[in-house]
Order: C-alpha cells, then sequence, then structure tokens
C-alpha cells in the first residue's frame, strides 16, 4: 500500500514538473506572443537607413535578426507589428532630460555619469528616405545627432501620421521646409539647437492644431536678418510648453501669445522684448516662466501679478532694480532667479513670507547686507549670493536655513565662517571663492563630510589643516590662487574620492608619493607653480585622466610614461622650458 502510493506521489511530481517546464518555455517566449514580428518591408527599410549612418560608436549594436521589433529604439504595434516608434536619441541627450530642468543646481552630481556618452551618437550627410516605407511611424527622435548641418529632408513633411518629432540638436541647417505644417497630427515638436537660416518662414506652425509642446529654442543663426515671430499665429488651444528662446528675436510685443492661455511652460529668454503686455496676467496655469537676457528694466512688471501659478520664474540678465509689494502673491513659487540685475541694498523685504521657495539666486547685484528674516526659508535647497558685495562674517540670518544643500557666496568680501556653520548638515556644494579667508582653511567645517564640491580659491590660505582629509565624499576641489606653497600637503590623502582637483596659481613645488591613491582623478590643473624637471612619476599609473593642465612651470622633458593616458582629452604644457621629449605626443 505504501508502494502504491509513493508511485502516485512520484507520478504526480514528473506531471508537476512537466507542467512547470511548459509554463517556463511560455515565459521565456512571453515577448514573442506578445507581438507580432515586424513585417519584412519595415524591416528592410531600417536596415537601409541603417548602412546609410556612421556608426562609431556601436550605437545600434542590437539591429541584426529577423525581428526588428526587438532592435533598440524599435517600437512596433502588437497586432500588426507595424513600426510606430524610432527614438534614436542619443545616450548623451536621455542622460540629461533625465534630470528636471529647474534643478539645475543639482545636475552638478550627474555631469560626469552623462559626460561619459557624448561620443555616442550617429551622424550622416541627410536622413536617409527610406524611412518612407515606416508608413505607420507616430514617433520619431533624432535628437542629438550629426546630420552636418544639411537641410530638414523634404519626405519627413510627408510622414503624416507623426505625432512626435523631435530633431532637436542634430545638426540641421538651411530653410525649415514649409511642409512641416503637413503634419497635422503632431502633438509635439522640438527643433531646438539647430542652425536654421533666419528667413525661414515659420507661419506653418499655425497648421498644427494639435500641438501641446513647441520647442524652437535656440534654432537660428544669428545675424541682422531675424525670423519674424509678430505675424506667427499658433492655433493649438492645448499647447502647453513654449519656447522661442535663444534666437536673438528683436520682439516689439508678445501679442502672437495672447490667446494661449493653456500654456504651463513659457521660455522667451535671451530675446529682445522691450516690455511685458498687461493682457500677460492671463496665464493663468503658467507655471514656468523665463524671461532671462531680455533687456527689460525697471521695477518687476504689475502685468505678472495674476499668473500665481508660477514655480519656476527666471528674470535674470535683466535690468530690474525692484520687487513691486505685490510680489509676496507668487504662493507657490519655489525657484526665483534674479541674478544679474539692478539690485541694491538689502534683499527686499517682500521676499520674507515666501517661505516654498527651494531655490534663489541673488548673484551679482549689489546687495550689501542679508536682512534678519533669511532664516524663514525652511526649504530652501539653493542659494546663490555670489558677486554682490557682502562682507564680513557670514550673516548669522541663514543658521536657521538648514536645508540648504547648494550655497555659493563667492566674489565677496566675507573673512570667516561663523561657529554655527556646522549646521548645514545636508550642504554638498560650497563655494567660498574670491573672498578675504586667511590663514588655515576655518575648522568650522571639519565635520561636514557630506560635502562633494568645495571652492576655496582665491582666498588667502596659507596651511592646509589636518583634518581636511575627513572629506570622504569630496569629488571637486578647488584651491588655486591661494598662497599655498612646498609639497601637496598630506592632509589630502585619504580625500581619494576626488575626481576634480585644481591646485593652480599657488607656490607647490613636488607631488608626494601617495599621490597616485587619487584613483578616480580626472581634471588636474596644477599650472602656474614651481614645478621643476621632468614630470613627476607618481602620475604615471593615473590612468583616468581627462584633462591635465601641467602649464607655466619649469618642467624640462616629458617622460615616456605619457603614452599610457589613454582616456586624457586635454593637455597643456605651454609656457614650460620643454627641452626634450621621449616620445610624440600625437596620440592625443
Amino acid at each position: 500500500m505504501g508502494i502504491g502510493y509513493q508511485n502516485v506521489a512520484a507520478c504526480a511530481t514528473l506531471v508537476l514538473v512537466m507542467v512547470m517546464t511548459e509554463i517556463a518555455g511560455i515565459c521565456a517566449n512571453s515577448s514573442t506572443l506578445l507581438h507580432s514580428p515586424c513585417l519584412e518591408r519595415e524591416r528592410q527599410a531600417l536596415v537601409k537607413f541603417k548602412a546609410s549612418l556612421n556608426d562609431s560608436s556601436n550605437t545600434l549594436s542590437s539591429w541584426h535578426g529577423d525581428d526588428c521589433c526587438r532592435w533598440e529604439g524599435i517600437g512596433c504595434d502588437n497586432v500588426t507589428g507595424h513600426v510606430v516608434m524610432l527614438d534614436l536619441a542619443t545616450p548623451y541627450l536621455k542622460c540629461w532630460r533625465s534630470m528636471p530642468e529647474e534643478e539645475y543646481w543639482l545636475r552638478r552630481d550627474d555631469e560626469d555619469n552623462c559626460d561619459l556618452l557624448r561620443y555616442q551618437y550617429l551622424e550622416a550627410g541627410n536622413v536617409n528616405s527610406s524611412l518612407l516605407e515606416l508608413e505607420y511611424l507616430t514617433h520619431l527622435d533624432l535628437t542629438g545627432n550629426r546630420f552636418h548641418w544639411n537641410p530638414i529632408p523634404m519626405f519627413i513633411g510627408s510622414m503624416q501620421r507623426l505625432r512626435y518629432l523631435s530633431l532637436s540638436g542634430a545638426g540641421f541647417g538651411g530653410k525649415i521646409p514649409n511642409n512641416l505644417g503637413n503634419l497635422t497630427n503632431l502633438h509635439f515638436l522640438d527643433l531646438s539647437w539647430n542652425e536654421f537660416s533666419p528667413d525661414s518662414n515659420i507661419n506653418w506652425i499655425s497648421q498644427l492644431p494639435l500641438l501641446e509642446h513647441l520647442n524652437i529654442k535656440g534654432s537660428f543663426i544669428y545675424n541682422e536678418f531675424q525670423v519674424n515671430i509678430i505675424n506667427l499665429t499658433i492655433t493649438a488651444p492645448k499647447l502647453q510648453f513654449l519656447s522661442l528662446a535663444n534666437n536673438g528675436l528683436n520682439v516689439p510685443n508678445l501679442d502672437a501669445l495672447q490667446n494661449m492661455t493653456s500654456l504651463v511652460h513659457l521660455d522667451l529668454s535671451v530675446n529682445s522684448i522691450t516690455s511685458i503686455p498687461s493682457w500677460f496676467g492671463n496665464f493663468k496655469k503658467l507655471e514656468y516662466l523665463d524671461l532671462s537676457g531680455c533687456g527689460l528694466h525697471g521695477p518687476i512688471p504689475n502685468a505678472f501679478q495674476t499668473a500665481t501659478s508660477i514655480e519656476f520664474l527666471d528674470l535674470s540678465w535683466n535690468h530690474f532694480d525692484s520687487l513691486p509689494y505685490w510680489f509676496h502673491k507668487f504662493e507657490k513659487l519655489k525657484h526665483l532667479l534674479l541674478s544679474s540685475n539692478n539690485f541694491q541694498g538689502s534683499i527686499p523685504d517682500v521676499l520674507q513670507n515666501m517661505t516654498s521657495i527651494e531655490s534663489l539666486d541673488l548673484s551679482d547685484n549689489s546687495f550689501i547686507s542679508v536682512p534678519s528674516w533669511s532664516g524663514n526659508f525652511k526649504k530652501l535647497e539653493y542659494l546663490d549670493l555670489s558677486w554682490c558685495y557682502l562682507h564680513g562674517p557670514i550673516p548669522n540670518a541663514f543658521q536657521n536655513a538648514t536645508s540648504i544643500e547648494s550655497l555659493d557666496l563667492s566674489g565677496n568680501n566675507f573673512d570667516s565662517l561663523s561657529f554655527w556653520f556646522h549646521k548645514f548638515q545636508k550642504l554638498k556644494h560650497l563655494y567660498l571663492s574670491s573672498n578675504n579667508f586667511q590663514g588655515s582653511i576655518p575648522n568650522v567645517l571639519q565635520n561636514m563630510t557630506s560635502l562633494v564640491h568645495l571652492d576655496l580659491g582665491g582666498n588667502n590660505l596659507t596651511s592646509v589643516s589636518s583634518w581636511f582629509d575627513n572629506f570622504k565624499k569630496l569629488e571637486y576641489l578647488s584651491l588655486s590662487e591661494c598662497g599655498l606653497h612646498g609639497p601637496i600637503p598630506n592632509a589630502f590623502q585619504n580625500a581619494t574620492s576626488i575626481e576634480f582637483l585644481d591646485i593652480s596659481w599657488n607656490n607647490f613645488d613636488s607631488l608626494p608619493s601617495w599621490f597616485h591613491k587619487f584613483e578616480k582623478l580626472k581634471h588636474l590643473s596644477l599650472s602656474s607653480n614651481n614645478f621643476q624637471g621632468s614630470i613627476p612619476d607618481v602620475l604615471q599609473n593615473m590612468t583616468s585622466f581627462e584633462s591635465l593642465d601641467l602649464s607655466d612651470n619649469s618642467f624640462t622633458s616629458l617622460p615616456s610614461w605619457f603614452v599610457e593616458l589613454k582616456k586624457l582629452a586635454y593637455l597643456s604644457l605651454s609656457s614650460n622650458k620643454l627641452t626634450s621629449m621621449e616620445y610624440s605626443i600625437s596620440f592625443i
């Protein structure tokens, strides 16, 4: 009886294993079941397109095999198998897209990660017309690739199913073809950062009624003939994103924008705008407004006061001199940039109750004092007061703004850090260059171990404290033009996370034996010091170097091991006393 039971159990187990094996097989092929394989005609079109490209970085290495729907950047309809998406935006641009535009000050942490992808792109004389075979294509993205300033091909205007078209930074030039107005299904159009002829007629935009996103930032070559937007009519009632920035446009009035009340994001920066019309307050949904570098002057216009949904406001690089009494109405404001204007005296009191602010840039104005209420900004993460004529110790008013992650006080006349400065426990980026600090690096910094970027350049610092190696997370350090001398201080040797080190314009004369511990170091500047003889051998195994500045010293020879610096993209040896090289530097 026991034996029979065992046989039944064994059979049941065998059946269960077979069933599980079958399920595993189905799961392994689930991607095949989820969509039809691509059509051969469309696969051949993509093969032709690939053949027309120079792909030195192997971006399209996955483009092989019968099913093009599995290829990188290709999207297919799950039912019909038709190719509906071709997304070939470069990895570098995709990396930057992943970071919120308004949080630009935090991008410093990610720049190096993105820069590793900088040289991955496709290039060609033009876009191959084989793409016309993809007649069901709704999404085309060629952002960041290189088409050598050739015009946008006319055939793109025939791809009438397109809903998404991005040719941003793709190296197009010439006149923008008028037949892009035939793409009446477009919801998203980005032609930014190209070099189109300024006599291009862009009135075809009025033929695109479904547009929600329009970006022609930095699209036109600057000269005396500028593209005319005065008579531009945009008939897209759902347009939310509009950027005409960085085109040097002369815009005597903004009436072309008057009825675009669905706008959420408006960027008109770096154009010549003479005045803000009274109807500007009609933008009740506006959350992002950039009017930087527009030549505006006087007080902030009253026309803004009813646009109270604004969260990001950039009015930098204008000639504004005061904030109106109603400015506190911007209760949702998180990011305010007023740098490079004509503000004077104390920071305006109207800001004191605007406690929603997370980033505040008041740099390059003539502020002479910081009011006591500055500590009200409990949510403040970024503060820039550089180049503002401030002096003395760091103001006590800051001590309660302990959420700050980035603080730039460079270019002032500060001479000391207060005892409470260690309260900035979240501080990652600290810029104190070009002030009046003297002697040793302030001791109050020694426990601020969250620092990632530290710039103390342009001060009169005579020594580096022994506790400096507490900075285990430090990636960026500048001590340029500080009057430091002798060998590189031993205090640096455990700060091995450093990737950028600038100790130029000092009186250093040697590198210590432990310098090779900086295994992550990518950018090193030793220019304008007192180094002599051969370039120090301690550098020979530091193969992570991408830029190296040894200029303005007294080096006399270049050693043979220099050829091992394979990643080196920038080298400066100017103003030395080189008389011999043990090899050719043509590899750089």
